[in-house]
């Protein structure tokens, strides 16, 4: 996917797994990189953690070649990796909403994460994504600002910063303004597609949504302008008549 601008454009990659987790026959195994973090007296042992700074090599651009746009590159879907889920889900169903008045350029976004567990169970969370980024910080003591999740939350966001590009991010909560989540949404938006990125326990997961996906009438009715389901779905029961019996 290409996207028109001005000045020379390269190609990046809307951000794959921070951590660089591999998941096989539920068998973890995370590459470790070092790098500097909350460090307050520069005398001090120099934190290491999983989340490196260089698990978003993907993203890197050779020196002296120009920016990146402020809207994000997708590379061939070919060369993406596979879009995996976090441990202990089956499925996850991403709704994309757009609440902003149908004659308006502006956009109200929210995200609804339709989450199926193993024993087929589900929990729906949301992500309202207009707030500024700096809400995503609201209410984290600092004393968790250091450990391997949020972290990771930082690296994601300090980085697509550094490459100018735009996104938006807030935490998950439950569903009628319930409680927030440590759990956190990050989404990006260019001409062709939306992509969203969910770090979980110092884990980034992402998932690429073509703008042009089936979206039916009722959905869109309910603001609805993307969506997706990731995983294994249940066969839906036959209606009799269908077989004429």
């Amino acid at each position: 996917m290409q996207i028109n601008h001005k000045e020379p454009q390269v190609n990046s990659r809307f951000v794959t797994n921070i951590n660089n987790t591999n998941y096989t026959n539920n068998l973890t195994t995370t590459n470790n990189t070092n790098y500097n973090v909350c460090v307050t007296n520069p005398n001090e042992e120099i934190a290491i953690t999983p989340a490196g700074a260089d698990g978003l090599a993907s993203l890197s651009r050779p020196l002296g070649s120009p920016g990146v746009p402020r809207r994000g590159v997708l590379v061939a879907p070919a060369d993406d990796p596979p879009e995996i889920l976090p441990q202990g889900w089956r499925g996850l169903k991403i709704d994309i909403f757009n609440n902003a008045d149908r004659n308006s350029e502006k956009k109200s976004l929210k995200v609804k994460l339709g989450i199926i567990k193993q024993d087929g169970t589900t929990q729906s969370l949301i992500a309202l994504m207009n707030s500024k980024v700096s809400q995503l910080w609201r209410s984290v003591p600092d004393e968790d600002r250091c450990d391997p999740h949020w972290i990771t939350v930082r690296n994601v966001q300090e980085r697509f910063e550094s490459l100018n590009i735009d996104f938006r991010a807030s935490k998950c909560c439950l569903p009628n303004k319930g409680g927030s989540f440590t759990m956190v949404l990050f989404l990006l938006e260019d001409e062709n597609d939306w992509a969203v990125s969910i770090i979980r326990k110092g884990q980034q997961f992402s998932y690429v949504i073509e703008k042009d996906s089936k979206v039916t009438q009722a959905q869109r009715a309910g603001n609805i302008v993307a969506t997706k389901f990731i995983g294994k779905e249940n066969k839906r029961l036959i209606d009799p008549e269908e077989y004429g019996i």
